[in-house]
C-alpha cells in the first residue's frame, strides 16, 4: 500500500504541493487529474524517491520511498519526458537494468515482441511512440509493486493503448501492483482506472 501524508514541496517561493494526502491500495489503478503545471510530475517523482519532501512522509509497504534504496527497486517510474543515452540500444539499456533492478528474462521478451521492439534498434532513433514503449517495456520486465506512469499514453496508438491496458489488467489480477497513471484528461482514464484524484491547489480532492 502506498501512503502519503501531509506532504509538501516548494520550489523556491513556489508552493507545489500542500498538506497533500493519498492512498493507493494493492491491486488497483489510481487516476491522478490535473491540468498542466499542477504538480503531477512533481507528485510522482517524489513517490519514486527522485525528489525530497520538504515535509511530510511518502512510504511504500512502511518503507520510506526516499530514505529506503531497497524499495526503490520496487518502483518503476515512466516519466513524460523520456532520457536514453546517447547511442544506446534496447539491449545495452537491459544489461543497465538487469544490474539495478530484479530483472525478468522472460518478461522482458515477452514484452518485447507485444510491443512490436527489437534488442538491436537504437532508442535515440525511434520515434515518439517507440521510445515510449521502450520505457513501457523495462518498466514491466522488474516486477515492480508500484508503477508510476506520467501521461502514460502519450505517443500511443489506439491498439497499443489497448494491448498496454490489458497488460496493466493483467498484473493487477497475477500479481496485485499498484499503479498510478497521471493525465490532463480524464476520458484517458476513465476506462481503466478504479479511482480519481483531482490535483488542484496542491492537493487532492
Amino acid at each position: 500500500m502506498l501512503k502519503i501524508q501531509n506532504l509538501y514541496k516548494a520550489f523556491g517561493d513556489k508552493e507545489v504541493l500542500k498538506e497533500l494526502n493519498l492512498v493507493v491500495e494493492d491491486g488497483s489503478i489510481f487516476g491522478l487529474v490535473g491540468v498542466n503545471g499542477a504538480g503531477k510530475s512533481t507528485l510522482l517523482r517524489l513517490i519514486s524517491g527522485v525528489y525530497k519532501a520538504d515535509a511530510g512522509t511518502i512510504t511504500l509497504n512502511d518503507q520510506d520511498t526516499y530514505r529506503d534504496e531497497s524499495i526503490r527497486r520496487d518502483i518503476a517510474f515512466v516519466s513524460d519526458e523520456q532520457y536514453f543515452p546517447i547511442g544506446s540500444t534496447i539491449g545495452s539499456l537491459k544489461l543497465l537494468y538487469e544490474n539495478m533492478y530484479g530483472f525478468d528474462e522472460q518478461a522482458f521478451q515477452r514484452y518485447l515482441e507485444v510491443f512490436a521492439l527489437k534488442e538491436d534498434m537504437v532508442v535515440t532513433n525511434l520515434s515518439k511512440g517507440n521510445k515510449r514503449r521502450t520505457a513501457l517495456l523495462f518498466a514491466l520486465s522488474i516486477h515492480p509493486k508500484l508503477i508510476l506512469l506520467d501521461e502514460a499514453y502519450d505517443g500511443l496508438e489506439p491498439l497499443a493503448r489497448h494491448r498496454f491496458k490489458q497488460i496493466l489488467t493483467e498484473l493487477i489480477e497475477d500479481e496485485g501492483i499498484s499503479v498510478i497513471i497521471s493525465s490532463h484528461n480524464l476520458k484517458e482514464l476513465e476506462d481503466i482506472c478504479d479511482s480519481f484524484g483531482i490535483l488542484e491547489d496542491g492537493s487532492i480532492v
